[in-house]
């Protein structure tokens, strides 16, 4: 099983993985044996680790979730209960020993000084590229588990990662698999590239180079996602993604119109591997907002 973990998923995401699909197969030996087979200890993996292990789980999501898909909140917490100490203090051992004390004083760990470190200041990039490799290379970053707020950063912070993948593709694409099994970090990922086409639906032209560029490299950034754990489907990811995203904006603060530039938008540089026209002419057939659901109908039909 280690071999495999190793071979299927990388020295990067082999723990993590199996953290979250057989928990308490996670014993000493186990991760002893994907330790010496050259699986990483991502630090902020041991970050999380230490606030979420053996405490209760937040409150699942409740309402509207028409998708079923409310227990993605707590996926990571849950899995973590199930970890035998022996596996929770060998991976804390290792984080200590080879990172020195694990606990920033930063909010959201590295996670945060991902993020911080890699946006724009004043219009101008701060040394986040350095930094943001060194968190890769030297710390083995990946941009997940990303559990519930206050511990997860707003999507708009995450649309760093889209940056990240427009400037310093080389370094995406190393974390990039994550969002390619796990289900929590493909919904965020799917919000942050929503939002960022939310958001350009409002101008009247598009006349920004790094906008383009970003829309370019969505096709990159969105690749089908056919392994994900828990056999839940990208598409109904995607759907969750997109009525969560307007939820949080009042009835018609987006009118059809700019609904159906979005839109046009999305299925004209995202190419996820399923059909985004037969999905989201699915998703009007569900128990949706109104205003959500008529829109979706109108660009559907212009």
């Amino acid at each position: 099983m280690a071999c495999w973990l190793i071979k299927a998923f990388g020295c990067r995401f082999a723990i993590y993985y199996a953290i979250l699909t057989i928990p308490s197969s996670c014993d000493d030996q186990f991760i002893r044996v994907l330790l010496n087979n050259g699986a990483l200890v991502p630090r902020y993996l041991v970050q999380t680790l230490v606030t979420v292990y053996g405490k209760p789980a937040g409150r699942r999501r409740s309402n509207d979730d028409i998708f079923s898909l409310g227990f993605l909140d707590n996926m990571f917490s849950e899995a973590v209960q199930q970890l035998p100490f022996t596996g929770f203090a060998t991976l804390v051992h290792i984080g200590y020993e080879r990172y020195g004390n694990v606990l920033t004083t930063r909010s959201h760990g590295d996670l945060g000084m991902f993020l911080d470190r890699y946006m724009p200041t004043n219009g101008k990039a701060m040394e986040s590229d350095t930094n943001a490799q060194t968190l890769i290379e030297q710390y083995a970053f990946i941009p997940a588990p990303l559990v519930p707020s206050p511990n997860v950063p707003p999507p708009t912070s995450l649309r760093v990662l889209l940056r990240l993948a427009t400037t310093e593709s080389k370094l995406f694409r190393t974390i990039q698999p994550v969002f390619e099994f796990d289900p929590v970090a493909r919904r965020y990922l799917w919000e942050v590239v929503l939002l960022f086409l939310f958001d350009l639906s409002f101008r009247a032209n598009i006349d920004r180079a790094e906008d383009h560029d970003c829309l370019k490299s969505l096709r990159t950034v969105i690749r089908p996602a056919n392994d994900l754990i828990k056999s839940i489907k990208d598409q109904d990811l995607f759907c969750f993604a997109l009525v969560s995203l307007l939820r949080k904006y009042p009835t018609g603060y987006c009118d059809k119109k700019m609904m159906s530039r979005m839109l046009h938008l999305l299925v004209e540089y995202v190419e996820p591997g399923f059909s985004l026209m037969e999905v989201l002419e699915e998703l009007t057939r569900r128990e949706i907002r109104t205003d959500t659901k008529e829109s979706i109908q109108y660009f559907l039909t212009v």
